[in-house]
């Protein structure tokens, strides 16, 4: 008799839920076990500065309101994995989740499930890759925050968008790019990358011509897990 996995376990309740199903605390400690998404050896102290800086950076994300973004902010994460970054964000955000895995996506729902029930959390399952399939275009949606973790095995994108130059790039060097085309004037892009890209993202910025604001390490775990960078496409911030 075969022995399954604790991941195969959760992957199969995951599939057989309800769609109204509503986890308790104990459940959602749960499926947070589950490792088979890309966020999992996101540390919580990376995910915090994050959240910190944007706190500082936003006023709006606290009580106090802010007269340049008046409105609550828009968070898009392209790939959210198990929601682990998304879970956290401060009160005053709109939450906008895409996965290509299904079962990823269905714990990301779980633990955003309160901002759901709020009317402030979306998710599908989808690559920013497929608003390119026929044209360029940037007629997409914008946000305030975009949030991107491309990983070396996500080449969704090729066969995918049109731009044969852009699908020759790297995981990295795409996403980072085609993720801009979703940030508002005054926004911001959050990369989170692995410690031996620390160097090609510092290229790719400077060759996209963006700001940086922000790196966030966490020193204990310096050549694992993994690192953000903070960046805009104005100069001027």
């Amino acid at each position: 008799m075969e022995v399954k996995n604790e991941n195969q376990v959760i992957s199969e309740i995951i599939r057989t839920l309800p769609s109204d199903y509503y986890a308790t605390e104990q459940s959602k400690n749960y499926y947070r076990q589950y490792d088979g998404c890309d966020d999992f050896l996101i540390s919580d102290k990376l995910i915090n500065g994050i959240w910190d800086f944007f706190n500082y950076k936003i006023m709006n994300l606290s009580d106090l309101g802010n007269e340049n973004i008046p409105a609550t902010v828009s968070v898009l994460h392209t790939n959210s994995g198990a929601g682990k970054i998304l879970e956290k964000a401060p009160n005053n955000t709109t939450l906008f989740a895409y996965n290509l895995d299904y079962v990823c996506k269905k714990i990301t729902d779980i633990l955003c499930q309160d901002k759901s029930k709020e009317g402030n959390y979306f998710s599908k399952i989808r690559d920013i890759s497929e608003y390119y399939i026929a044209r360029e275009t940037n007629n997409s949606r914008k946000y305030d925050i975009v949030i991107t973790q491309p990983m070396p095995n996500m080449t969704f994108y090729r066969g995918v968008d049109c731009n044969d130059e852009l699908t020759s790039q790297e995981p990295l060097e795409y996403y980072m790019k085609r993720s801009l085309d979703f940030v508002e004037e005054n926004g911001f892009l959050v990369v989170i990358y692995s410690p031996d890209k620390e160097e090609d993202i510092k290229v790719f910025s400077k060759k996209l011509k963006l700001n940086i604001h922000h790196i966030i390490k966490v020193k204990e775990l310096d050549n694992i897990g993994y690192q953000s960078i903070i960046l805009s496409k104005n100069k001027k911030q």
